[in-house]
């Protein structure tokens, strides 16, 4: 298979671009997600994708729990706070407003269309990430508008 051909094919999937917020103990931790999708209705169930060996894994393992957030196209640069590694970065919350969710305790960013707090069900490895199984218990919409997408960046992944 030619490799060039691979990264244009595997490019044409469409990606949302979410925050994915974490805690585990008293450490809180972020990371930006292309790799989301609703795989049950009843009951709720999302599936999302996390890099193997990964502190966002780690925690994610660690704790349970998560919360997804839904970013209008007018906040890349959130997607970018978040996609960057906390060394590069720093606090990558420092400056936007957040609360512990009910349902899990993870960060809630309020400054999204919507979030969703998630327990893991399952984790199953697939090569360099894995496939985190997600129930969805609790949500809210914060605001209207149209979520970004990885195509409304300059960004590319996969392939």
């Amino acid at each position: 298979m030619d490799s060039r051909t691979k990264r244009q094919v595997l490019r044409m999937i469409p990606h949302g671009l979410q925050v994915v917020t974490l805690r585990h103990g008293d450490e809180v931790h972020g990371y930006t997600s292309a790799w989301l999708t609703q795989v049950s209705f009843k009951p709720p169930l999302l599936a999302l994708g996390v890099r193997a060996g990964s502190r966002s894994h780690r925690m994610m393992e660690g704790s349970g729990v998560l919360c997804l957030h839904f970013l209008g196209k007018d906040q890349e640069e959130a997607a970018l706070r978040f996609f960057k590694p906390s060394q590069e970065s720093g606090d990558k919350f420092e400056g936007l407003e957040s609360a512990p969710g009910p349902a899990t305790g993870c960060p809630v960013l309020t400054d999204v269309l919507a979030h969703a707090e998630c327990e893991v069900l399952r984790v199953v490895q697939a090569g360099d990430h894995s496939i985190v199984v997600a129930l969805v218990v609790d949500c809210a919409v914060h605001r209207e508008g149209e979520p970004l997408l990885l195509s409304d960046t300059p960004w590319q992944y996969g392939g």
